[in-house]
């Protein structure tokens, strides 16, 4: 029973993966459309309460079901819709502190991190250098 419900499992992904792959360019495009919805939900200031957008809201705004979308954006980015937004975050972290009307305080709070300590030991792990060094050296 188990060997069959594993089997019936694999069959299923296999369809889906085969459906993710004809769909290159819609996929894609709902992809990019995660990005927009990314940006609109931090300049709204939803992250500063550091809850990360969920599968059903993403797939709420995009008209996708939300196992479909989580499907979706694991085949093309090969991440998880948390590991997804973390790398989002970053990037978005970097492009905030390029500007230098940023502060590194500013960054973190509108970005949903606990604290700017937090922030910044994160930032240094993930980037290699400290968020403020990191500000310095592009402006």
């Amino acid at each position: 029973s188990t060997l069959l419900a594993s089997s019936a499992a694999s069959d299923v992904y296999k369809r889906q993966e085969r459906q993710f792959i004809t769909r290159n360019e819609p996929n894609k495009l709902i992809i990019n459309k995660t990005d927009l919805l990314w940006d609109e939900y931090v300049q709204s200031g939803k992250l500063m309460n550091g809850i990360l957008p969920s599968a059903e809201y993403c797939a709420r705004n995009l008209q996708l079901s939300p196992h479909y979308f989580s499907d979706l954006l694991k085949f093309e980015t090969g991440k998880n819709i948390y590991e997804y937004f973390q790398q989002k975050r970053f990037e978005t972290s970097k492009r905030m502190l390029s500007d230098k009307n940023n502060t590194t305080a500013l960054v973190a709070d509108k970005l949903g991190f606990s604290n700017v300590q937090y922030f910044s030991s994160l930032f240094k792990k993930i980037t290699g250098v400290a968020p403020n060094e990191y500000r310095i050296s592009q402006n």
